[in-house]
């Protein structure tokens, strides 16, 4: 539309020279002289979605849709250009990055010897596996498993920089895992509480077996203040399910394919 374009994320720094066409300012900078302004996100009041800020239910739809539907646009799946994080990477190393942790226990891969199964079978074919996510062991009940290493906190920048380095990602439906696919890497992801078009379309999509429960994600508001959300059969054998049921044989079984 031959706009003047300003845009406004918390890592600026990762787009500022892929994007030279776009100005981009510090969050909570004032701007003057604005033609238009959208804010790019979910916005519900109470149970219900605000209309006027985004107009379609972003929950039956993939979640990439929701910036081009906010700003009009035609939507279509767009890996964003990040910052070249290569250079001076050893990419021959041997290794694979795992993120375990999410936001809600839904989110986890529940399956209480998927991980380590995963990862002692990575370590039987000679593999480095880097824990990259941030939360330590025991974090609301959920244990690291044994043979990983864990890259200690600091900035984003030195947790892309090991996915940059990896043959592979495998995590969970995580800001990781777009964080993954962003930066070209292999991604596999094991979720069973969304559907299977609700991430990106072209990375290794683990999901429940059919028959089993799964999607809820995309059927209802996640409530954040219930860690163990889980909507349809809280507080029954049937709790998660959905990922309870994604064995480690599913995950290796596609792991064999590449690696």
């Amino acid at each position: 539309w031959d706009c003047e374009l300003l845009c406004s994320t918390f890592h600026n720094e990762w787009f500022k020279k892929e994007y030279p066409q776009i100005e981009f300012v510090k969050p909570g900078t004032e701007v003057n002289n604005l033609y238009a302004m959208f804010n790019v996100g979910w916005f519900y009041d109470g149970e219900e979605i605000v209309k006027d800020k985004i107009p379609f239910d972003f929950k039956k739809n993939p979640l990439q849709q929701t910036p081009p539907e906010i700003l009009g646009l035609e939507y279509k799946e767009v890996k964003p250009k990040v910052k070249d994080i290569t250079k001076g990477l050893d990419l021959n190393v041997k290794q694979v990055c795992i993120g375990v942790f999410g936001t809600a226990q839904s989110k986890f891969w529940n399956n209480p010897t998927g991980w380590q199964d995963v990862v002692d079978w990575l370590n039987d074919k000679g593999y480095k596996v880097k824990l990259l996510s941030k939360e330590n062991s025991d974090y609301m009940g959920n244990k690291h498993p044994s043979g990983i290493i864990k890259h200690p906190e600091g900035p984003l920048e030195s947790v892309m920089d090991e996915m940059a380095k990896s043959k592979t990602f495998i995590g969970i439906g995580s800001g990781l895992s777009w964080l993954s696919w962003a930066l070209g890497t292999k991604t596999v992801l094991i979720s069973g509480f969304s559907e299977d078009w609700a991430e990106m379309k072209d990375c290794v999509r683990i999901a429940a077996p059919k028959g089993k429960c799964e999607g809820c994600f995309n059927r209802l508001r996640l409530d954040p203040s219930d860690w163990n959300w889980c909507p349809d059969h809280k507080g029954t054998d049937r709790q998660f399910e959905c990922t309870k049921s994604i064995t480690s044989e599913m995950v290796i079984k596609e792991l064999e394919k590449f690696l």
